[in-house]
């Protein structure tokens, strides 16, 4: 039968709370009530509701066995009436009404024993004791085994010091990722492969250590290389170019869900994140030690003193899909911490905690209570939602007080001007136009000051972040039209106003100084800074119009107050200002009169005029500094956070701290974190968080990050399951290797560079990739690593090395995106078809990969195709499609078609017109090897048919081949 969910309540068998109150539920029970429970309710409650509420379940979180656990009650809310018991909710869910009343889930009971429920509640819900018994458990679902059994699994055990072992092949024991590997594949009865050809070993290092392929003078140069160092030395070449951290913050990327824009139906970009990109690149071309590297994503804007770097990465607390208008705004607020709880347990400590946000985690020893304690250090931060185009901008001290105050002095000499030419056509505008033709004020939305229903609220206390929000309510906010600041000091106002039209024109009077921000309905239409003392009418531009709706709006503000304290006098307008409706007169005034205010103001007066506005708006909100897309909070005290029962912040459970997993603590309790706050700007929460995370006794972080880096170079993880090292992920093929090195990894300084240095010097990176059959048929999914494994290429390598071979690559490091040409059909599948895809050039989008704009609703077809990382949550292991519009894509694309005709262009210029030559050239670029004869031969033949058949020309025929060769399997696949 179909189960039963109902949303309000989830009924007698399925979590009710009971919640007695009263003097009729406090009083002992009679005899008759005691009896009355014993032969009539207890017999339904057994037979109907303790296997879920009292026997190996406890669904809901409530017991049904004893009356202390009955009043303790469960999650999800009050169940019964205590004045009126007949309606209580325990007794509609017993009623089938409607498919959300529908307990026991087996079916509708008879009347009679409803009834009999019903005169039990009005009794008092009396038990009878002798039939009381405690709950087989008090958590609210089935776990596999107590918490102290667990402790003894695998992944939560210390990591220990393994002395790699003797294998009785001496040329498996001189280094210790032979040792291990030798030893298991002994005992299977298995033999490692033999080495692979110096050709195959370098076109391998470069795709794994860059992402792009060799070129054919790389490959002879290293073939030729007989030196014992060769090896060695080329590693640490590939390591120190650029493209290494271009290729393995991909990697990151993936891991982190990474976009550029907020996902939902708009989709709106993020602005300024890609800098965390170009932060990931940098790390890893400069090596970053990994657990510095953590600390700065983590909590890069409370170390002492932040650097623009780690603000920038901070950038991974921004990363996750966020609705722009959602339905409960309390509940989005806690979605996106969710989503940061759950990359960063995935990321660095290989913790499906994610399953614990509604109840205690089904395999793990992850309890909600857990889950809250870790989301407690992130819920200081401030909203992304109200500031997500309020970037921080970055700039040395000396360097920051200079620009600020050349900025200062710019608005002060566009304010000057502007006043001269203003005040010149008001006084022109008076002298002309009579009194009794002077045009109408329009009508006034939010008046200056107080006296009006739409007039400010303000507070001198910092409020929350989403202040600005259209749901926010300023309670305890002040009326008057005095802040009570200091002059200078920061303020926040807001007013309703309502509008039964939409107005053509809308304008605001401004006074200003320091820094402003002005919100409309939530989205900025002002953010300046270093603005002087002074006053103006600024006509909104029409785009903002459609911020305004019918009905209730409201304005916001963020502006330093007046002198004395005084709130700085702002009203907004339907209609045209004064300087408005004089431009307007003088457009139509006669030209002798035009040219004798255009002599007076020494210029175009309608023109400076006319640009004045825009070119003090834009010096106003030109970013002073680097704006980053950096994590905040909102104060050093965040506000109280509890368990939310099934995950509801409206349903709140008991409070909780910032506290670790306890599973992962010595003593198996969460002790208090030594947290020390940031001045008035942060908690220090996330910083002690992330001292946490990378203590070197740490079990998790050094085996999760070790698994990260060989499953890139050998194809699958020692953990097959790299974001889960619980009872749902695999277990480990070679823990003792795992161990030795996480252990490594750590005492080498946290190293990403010296762990791909050793893993590539092991026989075991270096052998061949052929399958035997023996091997095969002992363990065809190489779970012992006896061959390396062929893979194809990634998405990104793909795209990559076509355009390098084509001879169009841009080798242009860091950035904003670029936007690859899309086809209309793609671009049509957005709600507003192309949105926030500029068209760009061939030439300027001839870049990695890796600095494609990636918009959650668009993708390039090439990449979605060969199976780009998702980006709505962590993605550990991409999956690898096989599927026929990979083909086709690679064969009929404009972008191959494109590329294609460039690489034929390349052929002539670097092979001459002979097309023997043309041939043995393209295919050399395109396999990295010297072509034999009989592939030379096969691909004249092609020519030829294609034109002597089809009537082809030369040129075209050239283009056709090229297509072919970038098509090849050997191009495509690695090994």
């Amino acid at each position: 039968m179909k189960p039963k969910v109902p949303s309000s309540l989830l009924g007698l068998c399925s979590g009710v709370v009971l919640f007695f109150s009263g003097s009729v539920f406090a009083a002992q029970p009679s005899a008759e009530a005691t009896l009355f429970f014993k032969d009539q309710v207890y017999p339904l409650l057994k037979t109907h509701c303790i296997k879920c509420h009292g026997g190996e379940k406890i669904k809901g979180g409530l017991a049904l066995t004893s009356r202390e656990a009955l009043l303790k009650g469960g999650e999800t809310g009050l169940a019964l009436d205590p004045e009126s018991p007949v309606k209580s909710r325990l007794l509609e869910m017993l009623s089938y009404r409607d498919a959300d009343h529908e307990m026991p889930p087996a079916g509708k009971r008879p009347q009679a024993e409803i009834d009999i429920f019903q005169k039990w509640l009005e009794l008092g819900a009396p038990y009878d004791p002798t039939l009381e018994k405690t709950a087989v458990r008090t958590a609210h679902v089935e776990t596999p085994s107590a918490l102290e059994d667990r402790a003894n699994w695998w992944a939560y055990k210390p990591v220990r010091e393994q002395a790699p072992p003797k294998p009785a092949d001496p040329a498996w024991s001189a280094h210790p990722v032979d040792a291990f590997l030798a030893k298991s594949l002994a005992g299977s009865g298995l033999r490692p492969n033999p080495p692979a050809s110096r050709a195959q070993l370098v076109r391998r290092a470069y795709y794994d250590l860059t992402g792009l392929p060799p070129s054919p003078e790389d490959v002879a140069r290293f073939v030729a290389d007989k030196t014992p160092d060769a090896w060695t030395r080329l590693i640490d070449a590939l390591l120190a170019k650029p493209q290494y951290g271009e290729k393995w913050a991909r990697h990151w990327m993936d891991i982190v869900r990474y976009a550029e824009s907020e996902g939902f139906e708009r989709d709106n970009e993020k602005q300024h994140i890609w800098r965390y990109r170009d932060y990931l690149i940098e790390a890893f071309n400069k090596d970053l030690p990994y657990n510095r590297f953590i600390v700065e994503q983590l909590a890069g804007d409370e170390i002492d003193p932040p650097t623009q770097e780690s603000l920038t990465a901070t950038g991974f607390l921004r990363l996750m899909q966020c609705d722009d208008e959602p339905s409960d705004r309390l509940q989005a607020k806690y979605d996106l911490l969710a989503d940061n709880v759950q990359v960063t347990s995935e990321a660095f400590l290989g913790m499906t905690m994610g399953c614990a946000r509604c109840h205690d985690h089904k395999k793990d020893p992850i309890t909600q209570r857990d889950y809250y304690s870790f989301m407690a250090f992130f819920h200081g931060l401030k909203d992304y939602g109200a500031t997500r185009n309020t970037p921080r901008l970055w700039a040395p001290a000396p360097e920051r007080a200079r620009l600020n105050l050349e900025q200062t002095r710019k608005l002060a000499r566009l304010d000057e001007d502007y006043q001269k030419q203003q005040n010149l056509l008001l006084e022109w505008h008076d002298r002309t136009r009579p009194p009794s033709s002077q045009p109408k004020e329009g009508q006034v939305l939010v008046a200056t000051e107080g006296g009006l229903e739409n007039a400010w609220q303000h507070t001198i206390k910092e409020p929350p972040s989403n202040w600005r929000a259209e749901n926010f309510s300023p309670k305890n906010w002040n009326a008057s039209s005095s802040s009570e600041a200091a002059a200078g000091a920061t303020v926040w106002m807001r007013a309703k106003f309502g509008l039964a039209e939409i107005p053509a024109q809308f304008y605001l009077d401004l006074e200003y100084q320091g820094n402003t921000e002005i919100f409309l309905n939530g989205t900025p239409i002002l953010q300046a800074q270093n603005l002087p003392k002074g006053r103006r009418s600024i006509e909104l531009a029409t785009a903002f119009k459609r911020l305004l709706h019918t009905g209730a709006n409201f304005i916001a503000i963020r502006t330093p107050a007046a002198e004395s304290g005084r709130l700085p006098k702002v009203s907004l307008h339907a209609g045209l200002s004064a300087l408005g409706h004089a431009e307007k007169m003088l457009r139509g005034s006669k030209q002798a009169e035009q040219a004798e205010l255009n002599r007076m103001a020494g210029c175009d007066l309608l023109g400076a005029l006319k640009k004045a506005g825009p070119d003090w708006l834009a010096e106003a909100g030109r970013p002073v500094g680097i704006p980053i897309s950096a994590a905040a909070e909102d104060g050093p005290n965040p506000a109280p956070l509890a368990i939310h029962r099934r995950g509801s912040p409206q349903n709140l459970g008991e409070p909780v701290e910032p506290a670790y997993p306890v599973i992962l603590t010595a003593a198996g309790q969460a002790p208090t974190p030594n947290i020390v706050g940031i001045g008035k700007l942060s908690s220090g929460r996330r910083l002690a968080l992330a001292n946490w995370l990378t203590q070197p006794e740490n079990p998790l972080v050094s085996r999760v990050a070790v698994n990260r880096i060989w499953q890139h170079h050998f194809g699958r993880g020692l953990v097959p399951t790299p974001n889960d090292f619980g009872h749902l992920g695999e277990l480990p093929t070679h823990p003792e290797l795992l161990d030795h090195l996480a252990r490594t990894f750590v005492q080498n300084g946290w190293s990403f560079k010296a762990m791909h240095r050793l893993l590539m010097t092991s026989q075991a990176y270096q052998m061949s990739s052929v399958g035997t059959q023996n091997s095969l048929e002992k363990d065809p999914e190489n779970l012992l690593f006896w061959r390396f494994p062929m893979r194809r290429l990634t998405a990104e390598e793909l795209r990559d090395s076509i355009l390098l071979v084509s001879g169009g690559l841009r080798s242009q490091l860091f950035g904003p995106p670029v936007h690859p040409p899309l086809p209309r059909a793609v671009l049509e599948t957005q709600s507003v078809p192309g949105r926030g895809w500029p068209t760009e050039s061939d030439q300027e989008t001839a870049r990695r990969s890796v600095y494609v704009h990636v918009k959650r609703s668009l993708s390039v077809p090439l990449l979605a195709e060969h199976d780009q990382a998702p980006t709505d949550t962590s993605c550990a292991v991409r999956f690898v499609s096989t599927v026929s519009t990979q083909a086709l894509g690679l064969l009929n694309s404009e972008f191959m078609e494109k590329q294609s005709q460039l690489f034929a262009a390349r052929l002539r210029k670097e092979a001459g017109e002979d097309t023997t030559a043309q041939i043995r050239h393209g295919l050399q670029l395109v396999l990295q090897r010297p072509p034999v004869d009989r592939e030379v031969a096969l691909c004249r033949q092609t020519c030829a048919k294609l034109k002597d058949e089809l009537h082809l020309t030369e040129e075209t025929a050239l283009q056709r081949f090229a297509l072919i060769a970038l098509n090849l399997n050997e191009f495509i696949y690695l090994d």
